[in-house]
Order: structure tokens, then C-alpha cells, then sequence
């Protein structure tokens, strides 16, 4: 009997790594991964500060719409060239640079706010200059997981990075709101320049790092414009950004209109708004966790297409309910949905990518995420004020659903003809 309950053991603990963890073998995968918890946490706090002593100094919730504006754009314009800068250099030195001035930015932050001589103008800079920090860091971090795992361990690896965004994504806020209270707005700035700390050094005590060591010919000019080609003759890669580009700017920006649909609509107050965010996040959480181990390109293609389903039926949904219990179900649907075709593109986009584009291509999903929200955030605020917020979100969910399963068909259609091969750099097949 005990022999028995040993070999059940092992067996359980045989199928939790391989199914879930595999990716955690790798010893520089390790490394990035608890680092990298700590420095999200960190910046999810500051995320928080941030607005929080934004709206305080100016009692405006257009601010915050702007303060949003101004931390994305930079990904948006510059993010291209973050991507082709992976390609030609080593991923890691720039992920060296890249977290140093991240430390160093929120770290004059945190001085000037506990020291009282901060500025609203400031607020915005320091906003800026991080989204130019992330226009290079976030698509070389995408990237380098290729270079720190072994290719059958890579889809895990870019699903535990995905649970680690959406775990700290309720650690870190909560963390922030204990802080603000107790401390202040400055602390949450210092608390996130030292957690970028681990991550770099985790990422210096990294060995054997398969570097990227394609020669590049051309000008990183050339490298952008190449992408652009090969994302945009592909018919996989251009569907899942054009689907991703959906959900940021459609679908996911009805975020904003959250807490007047607590406040005005479910008369549940700020209390029922952090239910309801607590709801997304819990099914997003729940999402990250459930596809660690889901790697087969023609299963995620059909997972996109369900998600596609159900993300848009629930905003549709979720313009006809005044009841709050629903809307909270619906939101947990929703934030499923979400992280699943997230999910789903970011790991067919690195499977049919060869090493030598994988910075680019991946820019390209951090540019139609993060650089399009902004503007679908500004449009629903202004569509809502004239329209109302059902209406809003009814409008976003009809248009997300004809549109995401209209291109997400395609994308099942095009992996069954077997259109699902690497994808390679024009150039370096010339050469």
C-alpha cells in the first residue's frame, strides 16, 4: 500500500510538471520568472499610484484617460523598432538596458513625489518615458523566452509569463492600495524601481543563452518594413493581428466605462467596482492557468474562434442586465474569453516564427495590444456620453462579434490548409 500511494505521487507530480511547468526545467527560464513576478508587482503598483495621485492633484477623469494616452502611444509608434532591434542585437544586453532605466525613471519618480515636488506635467513625462521604455522591453522579453527554453517548452513558457501578468495584476494593486493609505503615492514609485532589481539580476546570472546571432545586411529601417511584409503576406500572422487589434480597440477598452456601470447603473459603488474587476481578473486568472500546458496550433485555432463566441456574446450580454450578480458572471466570461485569444495568438504567432523575425512579429502583437487600447478607451468615452453606456457596449459587442468570428474563421481555415509553416526573414533566405 504505501509503494502504491509513492508511485501515485510521483505519477501526480510527473504530470504537474510536464503539464503545467515544463518550461520551469530550464534554469535561466526559472530565473526570468521569479524576477520577473517581482518587477510586475511592481509595476502594477505604480500603474495604480500613478492614477491614483493623478486624479487626486487634478479631480479629473479626462486626466486619466490622457495619462493612459501618453503611456501607450510610445509603444504604438516605437514598438517596430524595438522588434527589429531584437533581431539584430542581443536580447539580453537590451533587456539589461531596458529594466536599468526602468529602475533609474521610477526612482527620480518616487523622489520628486515623496519629496512634494512633483508636477502634473511631470506625471505625464515620466508616463512617456515609460512607454518608451516598454516599446523596446516588452517585445524583446517576448522574444528572448525562445532564446532561454528548449522549442517543445516554449508554449509553456509563454503561458506562465501570461498567468504571471494576470496573478499580479490583483497582487499588485492590492499591495498599492495598503501602501497609498499607509505611506503614500511615493513609496509605490520606490517600491517598483527596486523590483526591477531581480530581474536584472536574474537575467545576469543567466548561462548558456541560445543568443540571437543573425548578421543583419540591411538598415533597421529595411528590418521594419520587411516585417511588415512578412506580417502582412501571411495570411495566419495578419489575421491574428488584425483579430488582436479587434480586442484591444473593440473590445477590451469598454474597461473604462466600468465604474459608471457600478456606480450609476448597478448602484454598487466603488466597493461592486472592485468585485466586478475582481470577477474579469479571476476568469483571466483562471484562463492563464488552464492553457499552460495547450500547445496544438489547430486546437487554438478553434479556441480563438469559441472565444470570439462567448467574449462577444457576454458584452452583448452585458448591455442588457441590471443586475449586478449577472454582470459579474459575464465580466468572468469575459476575461476568460480574453486571455484565451490572447493566449492563443501570442503562441501561434512564436510557433510559426523563425528566430531571425521573432522580434518584429512579436512587435507587432505588443503594437495592435497595447498601442491601440488608448484610442478605443478615448472612443467609448465619448461614444457613452452620447449614446449611454449600454448602448456603448452593446455597440462594441455586436461589432467585436461579426468582425472577430468573421477573421477568426479564416484563421481555422488557413491552418487547415496547412498555410501554418515558419515563418522565415526574406533576407536572410537570399543569403
Amino acid at each position: 500500500m504505501p509503494n502504491k500511494r509513492k508511485f501515485l505521487r510521483k505519477a501526480v507530480d510527473k504530470i504537474e510538471v510536464s503539464a503545467f511547468t515544463s518550461s520551469l526545467k530550464s534554469r535561466n527560464f526559472r530565473l526570468l520568472f521569479f524576477g520577473f513576478f517581482i518587477s510586475l508587482t511592481g509595476i502594477w503598483m505604480q500603474w495604480v499610484a500613478q492614477s491614483w495621485l493623478l486624479l487626486k492633484l487634478t479631480d479629473s477623469s479626462v486626466m486619466l484617460g490622457f495619462l493612459g494616452f501618453a503611456g501607450n502611444i510610445p509603444i504604438f509608434l516605437l514598438a517596430p523598432v524595438g522588434g527589429a532591434l531584437a533581431d539584430r542585437f542581443s536580447r539580453r544586453n537590451i533587456l539589461l538596458v531596458t529594466q536599468t532605466l526602468a529602475v533609474i525613471s521610477s526612482l527620480i519618480l518616487a523622489i520628486l513625489t515623496i519629496s512634494e515636488n512633483l508636477q502634473v506635467w511631470q506625471i505625464f513625462l515620466f508616463a512617456t518615458v515609460t512607454g518608451i521604455i516598454n516599446a523596446f522591453d516588452i517585445p524583446t522579453h517576448q522574444a528572448f523566452l525562445a532564446d532561454i527554453v528548449e522549442k517543445k517548452d516554449l508554449m509553456n513558457a509563454i503561458s506562465l509569463n501570461s498567468l504571471l501578468i494576470n496573478l499580479t495584476r490583483i497582487i499588485g494593486p492590492t499591495l498599492a492600495g495598503i501602501i497609498i493609505v499607509n505611506w503614500g503615492e511615493g513609496w509605490c514609485f520606490f517600491i517598483n524601481s527596486v523590483s526591477f532589481v531581480p530581474t536584472i539580476i536574474a537575467i545576469l546570472l543567466m548561462k548558456k543563452i541560445t543568443e540571437n546571432k543573425t548578421k543583419q545586411r540591411s538598415s533597421i529601417i529595411d528590418n521594419v518594413i520587411e516585417g511588415f511584409k512578412i506580417a502582412g503576406e501571411h495570411s495566419i500572422i495578419r489575421n491574428l493581428l488584425f483579430l488582436t487589434a479587434l480586442l484591444s480597440f473593440v473590445g477590451m477598452s469598454f474597461t473604462i466605462l466600468l465604474p459608471i456601470l457600478s456606480d450609476k447603473i448597478l448602484n454598487a459603488g466603488a466597493n461592486g467596482l472592485g468585485h466586478l474587476i475582481g470577477s474579469m481578473g479571476a476568469g483571466a486568472l483562471i484562463a492563464a492557468f488552464s492553457f499552460a500546458r495547450y500547445s496544438n496550433i489547430k486546437g487554438l485555432g478553434n479556441w480563438i474562434l469559441l472565444c470570439s463566441v462567448i467574449f462577444g456574446a457576454g458584452l452583448i450580454l452585458l448591455s442588457f442586465t441590471n443586475s449586478f450578480e449577472l454582470s459579474a458572471a459575464l465580466l468572468f466570461m469575459i476575461g476568460f474569453a480574453q486571455v484565451v485569444q490572447l493566449d492563443s495568438a501570442n503562441k501561434m504567432i512564436q510557433l510559426l516564427a523563425s528566430d531571425e523575425v521573432r522580434g518584429r512579429l512579436m512587435s507587432f502583437y505588443v503594437l495592435v495590444l497595447m498601442g491601440l487600447t488608448p484610442c478605443g478607451v478615448l472612443l467609448n468615452g465619448w461614444l457613452a456620453t452620447y449614446i449611454g453606456v449600454f448602448n456603448t457596449i452593446a455597440v462594441c459587442g455586436t461589432l467585436y462579434t461579426f468582425l472577430a468570428v468573421t477573421v477568426a474563421i479564416q484563421i481555422v481555415k488557413h491552418i487547415r490548409t496547412g498555410q501554418s509553416i515558419q515563418i522565415r526573414s526574406v533576407s536572410q533566405m537570399e543569403t
